[in-house]
């Protein structure tokens, strides 16, 4: 059985990505911070969706500009 799973695309269209990551060689990890620029777009909705697996989220923050 598969799940119905949704695509952030769908969603949301980025505009414009700034990603900072920090490699970790000796552990094999890293740390950074991700922010994504774009507009929501099809039926009024609060929620987006991203895929995480295997990663540890310590934070997030949603602005909203209309």
């Amino acid at each position: 059985m598969s799940k119905d799973v949704k695509r952030l695309f769908a969603e949301f269209q980025p505009k414009h990505y700034i990603l900072e990551l920090s490699p970790d060689r000796d552990k094999k990890t890293f740390t950074g911070t991700v922010i994504i620029a774009g507009q929501k777009v099809h039926r009024p909705n609060h929620r987006l969706l991203f895929h995480q697996n295997g990663l540890k989220i310590v934070s997030a923050v949603v602005t909203k500009h209309d």
